[in-house]
């Protein structure tokens, strides 16, 4: 459905309709998550970009938010697959009392990029 959707964006935006533009894959390792994300890209011959959390987690507080923005801004007006691989990763240590709060804020700011990221031209 997904890539119908996508094979007639034009007709769908046509008449009003919002195709989607947001995925979330959830499973057990080794289940075809990330494998699923890129055939989605090669399918819809779109570029697939993997994200590495530990690319974008910045040293200074606040930087990740930063990055996180800017990563989701550049979904917006390129069009791709962006696969966020290991996201679990993050709510598994969210509200640990021996953290600085820095985590939960990473957290909350990639919630809110996923809510708040709008596909242009679709």
């Amino acid at each position: 459905m997904l890539i119908k959707e996508w094979q007639n964006r034009a007709i769908l935006a046509e008449r009003g309709v919002r195709r989607r533009s947001k995925l979330l894959f959830y499973g057990p390792p080794g289940c075809g998550k990330s494998l699923t994300g890129r055939a989605l890209g090669s399918e819809l011959t779109l570029p697939t970009y993997v994200v590495r959390f530990d690319a974008i987690i910045g040293a200074y507080l606040g930087q990740t938010a930063i990055h996180l923005r800017e990563l989701f801004r550049f979904a917006e007006e390129t069009p791709c697959i962006l696969l966020l691989d290991e996201a679990d990763a993050l709510g598994k240590q969210r509200g640990n009392p021996l953290d600085v709060g820095e985590l939960d804020r990473i957290v909350i700011a990639l919630m809110q990029e996923l809510e708040h990221c709008q596909v242009k031209g679709c």
